[in-house]
C-alpha cells in the first residue's frame, strides 16, 4: 500500500470517528426548562441547583462540575436566573446517583425572558 492511501485511510477514519463521536453526544443530552427554587455551592466538586421540573433522570436537581470549562458562566447564569425569576434551559448529558436520588448532570444552557 502507497503512502498516499494510508494517509488518506487515516484521516478517512479519524472524520469517522469524529463524526460518530459528536453524533453520539448530541443523541445523548436533552432540554429540560424551568425555574430555579434553590442553589448549593457543593464544597466538593459540583454546584447544584433545583428546578421546579424533573429533569430527564427523574429528579428536579441539577449539577454542574466545578472541572467543567463553562463552570463560571454556568453558575452566572442560575444566580441570574434566581435573582431575576427568569426561566432557565439546560442540557442534560448524563445520570448521577447521589443520596438515592438520580441527579441531571448538565453541560450548558440558557436564559429565557
Amino acid at each position: 500500500m502507497s503512502y498516499k492511501k494510508v494517509v488518506f485511510a487515516a484521516i478517512t477514519l479519524a472524520f469517522i470517528g469524529m463524526a460518530a463521536t459528536t453524533s453520539t453526544a448530541y443523541a445523548q443530552s436533552s432540554e429540560t426548562t424551568g425555574n430555579v427554587v434553590g442553589i448549593w455551592n457543593d464544597p466538593g466538586s459540583e454546584f447544584v441547583f433545583t428546578l421546579d421540573r424533573n429533569g430527564t433522570c427523574g429528579s428536579q436537581q441539577f449539577h454542574i462540575s466545578r472541572s467543567s470549562s463553562n463552570y463560571k458562566e454556568m453558575v452566572a447564569m442560575v444566580l441570574t436566573a434566581l435573582a431575576a425569576n427568569k426561566t432557565l434551559g439546560v442540557y442534560v448529558t448524563g445520570c448521577k446517583m447521589m443520596y438515592g436520588t438520580n441527579r441531571n448532570i448538565i453541560s450548558h444552557g440558557f436564559l429565557l425572558r
